[in-house]
């Protein structure tokens, strides 16, 4: 785990800023939830053509997004959609306010409420997440949301 604490005045830190890399699939799975369960307002992903199957069929994944919609939580989703994966993208319309297709997308990421994000190299079919990257640090999330606003901007 890297951490920096900062506050803007030399007082005692407001925030720590930390990025931490999860390595097996039960402690990955806790963070997803709980970076879910934190989202007020909007979470935005891309994924791979196979983050619609682990987003649907990895049960507490699944369970963490529906609880976050019922609180009013805004999904917005860029995928590849193909014919393996569109059965789980139409389910996904049931609850993502935004599905877009962008071919070719390579690795996956989620941002949460502008200040925090996740991101994974690969993911395998319908299986928890094996590797995952935490962060709130704010230079890397505003490279981050920079890509985010670019994929929208290219999915149109």
């Amino acid at each position: 785990m890297l951490n920096n604490s900062s506050s803007g005045n030399g007082a005692a830190a407001t925030t720590t800023e930390r990025t931490e890399i999860f390595r097996d699939s039960k402690t990955a799975t806790e963070a997803i939830i709980r970076f879910v369960s934190k989202a007020t307002k909007e979470i935005n992903a891309c994924l791979d053509a196979k983050g619609p199957s682990v987003m649907l069929e990895v049960k507490p994944i699944k369970k963490a997004r529906l609880d976050a919609k019922r609180r009013g939580v805004k999904f917005r989703y860029i995928t590849e959609i193909t014919k393996d994966n569109i059965d789980y993208c139409k389910v996904l319309l049931e609850f993502v306010d935004e599905l877009r297709h962008l071919s070719g997308i390579k690795g996956n990421f989620e941002l949460c409420d502008k200040k925090e994000y996740v991101a994974t190299a690969t993911l395998q079919k319908a299986q928890p997440i094996d590797e995952l990257i935490y962060s709130n640090v704010r230079i890397g999330f505003n490279l981050f949301k920079g890509a985010s606003f670019l994929l929208f901007f290219l999915s149109n």
